[in-house]
């Protein structure tokens, strides 16, 4: 007999499918970005200049604000965060993105 999986996240996954522009911000470094796949947990970003994996990072986004990150894994131009934000607070500023 198989298992059931259930879902054990407080939220839902939601992740915004529409590309917006932001900034990474680390150090005194500020690159101009592009998040492409964003939820409550974390962000897909492109990015050309290389980060550290593990590294403390601000992620700003006009509709949002400041979002505070970890880098997870970087592989060419798309960098992995993880928001060390509250999840309900994000999935909230999520929700209220222009589609």
């Amino acid at each position: 007999m198989l298992a059931r999986a259930y879902e054990t996240r407080s939220q839902p996954h939601r992740a915004a499918a529409s590309v917006h522009s932001g900034r990474l911000s680390y150090g005194a470094n500020e690159h101009v970005c592009t998040v492409f796949n964003i939820s409550p947990w974390g962000a897909w970003v492109r990015l050309s200049h290389p980060v550290e994996v593990w590294r403390t990072v601000t992620l700003y986004i006009d509709s949002v604000g400041a979002l505070h990150c970890r880098v997870l894994w970087q592989r060419g131009d798309t960098i992995a965060l993880q928001f060390v934000q509250d999840a309900n607070w994000v999935n909230g500023k999520i929700l209220a993105f222009p589609r």
